[in-house]
Formats: C-alpha cells, sequence, structure tokens
C-alpha cells in the first residue's frame, strides 16, 4: 500500500484506473518514481499503458498544440478549394482539427517505465518528481486506432479504431487500396502506448514486419502538395500523439 507524507508534503499524486488507493497522496519534494508507483498498480492494471503526467508540462505541451493546429489550418487553407479531388481531404482536415481542439492538454511525461518492480532494479529510470502529477494504470486495450484510411473524413473522428489481432503485423490491418489518396502509401508511424515512435515501411519495396501493442495508435502521414504550407506537420502531430493515454 501506499504512505501518505504530512500535508505539509511538497508533492501531490492523484491516482485513477486500476489503482489501490485513487484519489490524491502527498510526497515530499523530489520523491522518486518507485516511491510513487510502488504498491498503487492492481492485478488487473496493465502496465505497458501506464502513464504518468506532470502538472509542470503543461504549458509547454499547449504551445506546441498551438503550433501544430496552426500548421494544420495552413494545409487546410491551402487544401480548400472548389476542385472535387481536394474535397474529402478537405473534410478530413477539418475533422482532424475539431478532434484535437475537444482533445484537453495532459502534461504527459514519457519514462522508461511505470512498472514498480523495474524501478526498483533499474536505477536510471527511478526518477525524482518535482511537479504535483496523476498516474494513470488502465485496462488491457482490445483495438487499434488507424489515422489516414479511407472513409474517415465523414466531417465525425478522423480516425478507425479496429479490433485488435493478436500476434499478427501492421499488414494484416490494411492494405495499399485501404489507404486514402493524400496520405504517404510507403512509411507509417507507429505510437505505442508508452509513447514509444517508430517510423516503418509498408510498402513492398521496404515491408518491415512489426507487430503492434493492443492501443497503438497507427499514423499514416499526409503525403500531399499541401503539406509545403507546413513541413514540420506530421512529425509535430506525432508527438502530439504521444500525450494521449489509454483511459
Amino acid at each position: 500500500m501506499l504512505t501518505s507524507a504530512s500535508v505539509m508534503a511538497d508533492i501531490t499524486v492523484t491516482y485513477s484506473g486500476n489503482v489501490e488507493p485513487t484519489g490524491p497522496t502527498n510526497f515530499p519534494d523530489n520523491a522518486r518514481l518507485y516511491e510513487i508507483t510502488h504498491g498503487a498498480p492492481t492485478d488487473s492494471a496493465w502496465i505497458p499503458g501506464a502513464a504518468l503526467f506532470l502538472k509542470q508540462n503543461l504549458g509547454s505541451e499547449q504551445s506546441a498544440k498551438s503550433t501544430m493546429l496552426e500548421g494544420l489550418k495552413s494545409i487546410y487553407n491551402y487544401t480548400a478549394s472548389d476542385k472535387e479531388s481536394d474535397k474529402p481531404f478537405a473534410e478530413w482536415l477539418l475533422a482532424l482539427r475539431g478532434w484535437i481542439q475537444t482533445q484537453p492538454v495532459t502534461g504527459r511525461q514519457l519514462v522508461t517505465t511505470l512498472d514498480p518492480f523495474q524501478l526498483e532494479i533499474d536505477k536510471t529510470a527511478n526518477k525524482k518528481i518535482t511537479s504535483d502529477a496523476r498516474l494513470n494504470y488502465p485496462n488491457r486495450p482490445d483495438f487499434i486506432s488507424i489515422i489516414g484510411l479511407n472513409g474517415t473524413s465523414d466531417g465525425t473522428l478522423p480516425y478507425r479504431k479496429v479490433p485488435y489481432l493478436p500476434g499478427k503485423d501492421i499488414q494484416s490491418y490494411f492494405n495499399e487500396d485501404d489507404i486514402a489518396s493524400w496520405a504517404n502509401k510507403n512509411e507509417v508511424y507507429i505510437v505505442s502506448p508508452a509513447g514509444e515512435i517508430e517510423k516503418v515501411g509498408i510498402a513492398a519495396w521496404n515491408f518491415k514486419h512489426v507487430r503492434l501493442v493492443p492501443g497503438s495508435w497507427v499514423y499514416i502521414p499526409i503525403d500531399n502538395d499541401a503539406l509545403s504550407v507546413a513541413p514540420h506537420f506530421n512529425e509535430g502531430f506525432v508527438q502530439w500523439l504521444t500525450t494521449r493515454s489509454l483511459p
């Protein structure tokens, strides 16, 4: 079980998900990850999807989000035209922008692990915490979310959630015909629930066998002339996806 410090503690850690106990617990300033995770996750917690959020990260994340949205606006303005072929892309861009705007800034801090047993052994991973924080230990998901497929520009969600296929690689989730006309047919980004990013080939000439982790994002990046007005959008969007977490 977690042990609380005095009410004069310098930082407060709030717990959610499959944890015991839930709610806020006080710790001395500069407490380490092992201290705040030890005894927290229950047996039903899915450790690979655990996430740490720090209050001190909120400002920088909001700034990065605003920059990304400005880039997305520039791409939309470049794309919006009377050409019929551009309409699905423009509609998808609007859906993507609307979705991003509804997503809260989280302050997620990517760390090596939030497994208490590993943190007890790996001293380099057992970092100090110097800010109020939140820890979430989710259930194991049963889905993958894919961004960049046909049929996801209907003005609702800009991505498709599909069932997770145990033991299957990325090729099992879609083929070239499923990819939107404005998206890259050669490479995709994979963002794991832990926030790890991998760029992998999906074409015949560069295909890499990758088995996805449940709960991963697959982003088939924009590969269109419109990207010229915001050349760093894809990378910024992928970084933003690392701030998302499982419920």
